[in-house]
């Protein structure tokens, strides 16, 4: 509509030309770019604005219909992108494990501290290549979950190892 106004100010002379047809495509391309770029963005907005919501429902037990509606909101938009809508459809299968901190206040919603957990056996296992046997992976893993739990809970892990090796049964 904009552009057809535009065009109508013009010859028919230039108008008919081929770089007023390549002028019209780019701003027909940049008109189609901005409506899809404004999708995503009210897309995107649903989903910040649900986890906000989710987040302080799941710590407050107060206002779960808000979130259920919210979601449903977000299940049932539709947009033009395959690819936005191939996740809108994934916030619809996994529904039941999304609002699971719904059922159970002290589930987080990110997995980033057992992310965090993992990340130094990643970068040692990187760096070393591995391990050459089953049973000394197996000993590795034991022993960083050993070491994390230290960490954890606030003992030494080294003291804790020592105390292992000596039998002391009251740090285990």
């Amino acid at each position: 509509m904009i552009i057809e106004n535009i065009l109508a100010k013009f010859t028919p002379e230039v108008r008919d030309s081929d770089a007023m047809r390549m002028l019209v495509a780019l701003c027909q391309t940049f008109s189609e770019q901005l409506q899809r770029t404004q999708k995503l963005e009210s897309v995107r907005s649903a989903i910040w604005r649900l986890y906000k919501t989710l987040k302080e429902t799941a710590q407050t037990q107060v206002g779960k219909e808000v979130v259920h509606q919210l979601y449903d909101d977000l299940i049932s938009m539709k947009t033009d992108s395959l690819e936005i809508n191939t996740v809108i459809a994934n916030f619809s299968t996994y529904r039941d494990e999304l609002l699971k901190a719904l059922e159970h206040p002290g589930l987080p919603l990110h997995n980033n501290d057992s992310e965090r957990d993992i990340r130094p056996v990643a970068k040692r296992r990187n760096i070393s290549g591995s391990t050459k046997s089953n049973r000394g992976r197996k000993f590795r893993d034991g022993l960083m979950s050993i070491k994390q739990t230290c960490f954890r809970v606030g003992y030494n892990f080294w003291d804790y190892l020592l105390k292992w090796q000596m039998g002391v049964k009251r740090w285990l």
